[in-house]
């Protein structure tokens, strides 16, 4: 495909990934990681590549995900690795790539799309929009449960499949998870181990069978021997996941803090003074809708509500999605949805909005008082704030 001028964007060449590798240095400025086909968390087949001549001058990735929303896992597109070569920017060439990207995932059958942003207006500009937020909490080891010894723990390899399994206990039916595929935690693992900073990889059994997992790794502290820095902490029920904590929070001789990036709402169910809970690092993770009927279709939606709503979809600009923007009936009964184009188009709503609304991370309300939710009636709006009703999170950075 050639969207901008000199410039021809295809699948990644498999000779090119020691270029690619450099150019992820360069672009992000981090150290540089050396990128095997069998470890990358995104195969070459899914990365596009932008190049000029022979020239590799941007990348992006493509992961295959399931996204949760409404208590159903939807095929999601996660973005990430978007690179374009210091001298090549402004030219235009991340839009083109993201465009081909989109048109790849549509016809892959990932309906939806995720991505943590760098520039949030080039990605709104494209149909993505925010959705809330991945953050970082540090909570006081003394401010953790105590140990209940309900469970033992033993440590594991960082590549060990349990810790996805575990995680994808706990992932089912929060909205905005993710569920990454085997290859995505076989690479994280494999780039943890050769990482050389000391990291743990832990399971919780209970009665034998395991429910708990958690990675860390010993990060700076400004008052104690180091704070505990957590990749990951689950747990397959309310028990599990106390216990979990409590077994981090055991390292309160040595460690003063617990970074984590489980989700506010439920750290502090587990926390004894959530109001001692500081926030350590915010970053907004957005979505779009790449395949609407789909995503309508899929999304697990409230039992017994019945809605119908004439909506005309206004694309964010030049690149509008196909078969996203323009006139579509929603149509939301006995907890299901279809959505056809065609209606009266008497709802007004830009795509990015209705992404934000899709993943619940936004009040059709709130959306309306703004003027973005143009020419709604009140019984529509109040069937559409019970249909879109949410508390997406995403705590695992991608």
């Amino acid at each position: 495909m050639r969207g901008v001028t000199g410039i021809e964007i295809r699948t990644i060449a498999p000779g090119d990934l020691e270029a690619m590798a450099d150019l992820h240095s360069l672009a992000f400025g981090g150290p540089r990681i050396d990128l095997e086909p069998e470890t990358m968390a995104v195969p070459p087949e899914d990365t596009i590549a932008a190049y000029r001549g022979r020239r590799l001058v941007g990348t992006v990735g493509i992961h295959a995900f399931g996204q949760w929303f409404g208590g159903r896992e939807v095929p999601c597109g996660g973005l990430a690795g978007v690179t374009v070569a210091p001298d090549q920017r402004g030219a235009g060439l991340a839009r083109a790539m993201l465009v081909e990207a989109a048109r790849r995932m549509r016809g892959r059958g990932q309906i939806v799309s995720a991505l943590y942003p760098t520039t949030t207006a080039l990605y709104r500009s494209l149909g993505w929009e925010i959705a809330g937020w991945w953050a970082q909490r540090a909570v006081s080891a003394s401010d953790l449960p105590r140990p209940s010894r309900a469970v033992e723990w033993g440590p594991v390899a960082h590549t060990d499949p349990l810790l996805a399994a575990m995680y994808a206990g706990c992932a089912e039916g929060r909205d905005g998870w993710i569920t990454p595929p085997a290859r995505f935690w076989h690479s994280r693992g494999s780039r943890r181990q050769a990482d050389g900073a000391p990291a743990w990889s832990w399971i919780g059994r209970r009665d034998g069978e395991p429910v708990a997992a958690a990675v860390y790794q010993y990060a700076k502290s400004e008052r104690g021997l180091y704070d505990l820095d957590v990749d990951l902490v689950v747990g397959v029920d309310g028990a599990a996941l106390t216990d979990a904590l409590a077994f981090l929070g055991a390292n309160g001789t040595t460690a003063d803090r617990v970074v984590t990036t489980l989700p506010e709402r439920l750290l502090a169910r587990h926390v004894v003074e959530a109001s001692r809970t500081a926030s350590r690092f915010d970053w907004p993770w957005m979505l779009r809708i790449v395949d609407l009927p789909r995503a309508m279709a899929e999304r697990g939606w409230p039992a017994g509500l019945t809605v119908e709503a004439h909506l005309d979809i206004a694309g964010p600009g030049r690149d509008d999605a196909d078969g996203v923007t323009g006139r579509h009936v929603l149509r939301l009964a006995d907890g299901g949805a279809s959505c056809e184009a065609g209606g009266r188009g008497t709802v007004s709503v830009g795509a990015g909005d209705l992404a934000s609304l899709y993943a619940g991370g936004l009040d059709p309300a709130a959306l309306a008082a703004d003027g973005r939710l143009a020419g709604i009636d009140e019984r529509t709006l109040s069937g559409l704030r019970a249909a879109f009703a949410g508390d997406p999170t995403l705590p695992f950075f991608f």
